[in-house]
């Protein structure tokens, strides 16, 4: 575990959801995410620590997404469209926007596909991290649908026997 999320004895604080959720919406707004987008980028985030994912949270990640929204590596307010679509697929090109935003519109999309034609699915691509995977399947169960999220990555993981990174950690969640 990150030395950052052990704590000893009663050295913490103890924070309610319903706050947590107004201070990191605030702060996603203050770097210029718009309302909605905030609040769904703070239930990606709250969603995963609530889960126990706490690599994916607020303690670890809102840090890092608030700099990346400041220097413009994330666009905080991207033009994201749907650069081809069918009854059954869509593809988007997300404008370097915040995945925590735009991957919970993508599942929407393809939700709505499945309601329509029994199999939805939309891939994102000049989109920036996504947080928890597992966020995105489970936005499926409410509507009796399976869902699937998976990503690439860069290579990060060293193969037995090398000294190089090579493989990605390339997450699937369903």
């Amino acid at each position: 575990m990150l030395e950052r999320f052990s704590k000893k004895g009663d050295d913490f604080d103890i924070v309610s959801e319903d706050k947590l959720r107004v201070v990191v919406r605030d702060i996603f707004q203050e770097v210029g995410l718009p309302f909605e987008d905030a609040i769904i980028a703070t239930d990606v985030l709250v969603t995963a620590d609530l889960r126990g994912v706490e690599t994916h949270g607020v303690s670890n990640l809102l840090r890092s997404y608030v700099q990346r929204l400041r220097d413009g590596s994330i666009n905080a307010r991207p033009e994201w469209k749907i650069v081809n679509e069918t009854a059954t697929t869509a593809n988007i090109d997300a404008d370097r926007g915040h995945g925590i935003v735009i991957c919970p519109k993508a599942m929407d999309i393809a939700i709505e596909k499945a309601r329509s034609t029994g199999v939805g699915m939309v891939t994102v691509g000049n989109v920036r991290h996504m947080g928890m995977a597992a966020y995105y399947p489970m936005m499926a169960l409410p509507h009796d649908m399976i869902g699937v999220a998976m990503t690439s990555s860069p290579p990060t993981v060293v193969p037995t026997f090398a000294s190089i990174p090579r493989f990605g950690t390339n997450p699937i969640a369903v």
